[in-house]
């Protein structure tokens, strides 16, 4: 029961904590239209209006415009990426054909070589059973 309670009072201090850093990272300014906020980290703004005694916030303009920019930008940037992996695929399959088909050169010659090698053996076995032994 007692680590529980210490458990418990470790997590409230974790989240008190989490919280501390986020007002730290936050600034409202009062305006005549309700509130802004600043992300002192980022340097990003949010216009907030009081709702049903909530604080109601949504990006600027600005910052959606960027943000809209920015998905269009690495939405460019993974088009680039897929169409480049998409040729080194291609590449990759006519490599591969092309290696397989010297692989078949190689191993057709090594089969010449050794059909050739066998004969010279049978030749010297037969020869040497038609001589008789001089010793």
């Amino acid at each position: 029961m007692h680590k529980t309670c210490l458990s418990f009072a470790l997590l409230l201090g974790l989240g008190a904590t989490a919280q501390a850093q986020d007002a730290e990272n936050f600034r409202l300014e009062k305006t005549e239209q309700g509130y802004v906020r600043l992300n002192t980290q980022t340097g990003a703004m949010s216009i907030c209006e009081e709702r049903d005694a909530q604080l109601v916030c949504r990006i600027a303009a600005d910052e959606a415009v960027a943000g809209t920019d920015q998905a269009d930008s690495l939405q460019a940037r993974i088009d680039r990426l897929e169409a480049r992996i998409a040729v080194l695929e291609r590449q990759q399959k006519g490599a591969n054909v092309a290696a397989d088909e010297e692989f078949d050169k190689g191993l057709d010659r090594m089969e010449r070589f050794f059909r050739g090698f066998m004969g010279i053996v049978k030749e010297f076995e037969s020869d040497s059973k038609t001589q008789p032994d001089r010793t």
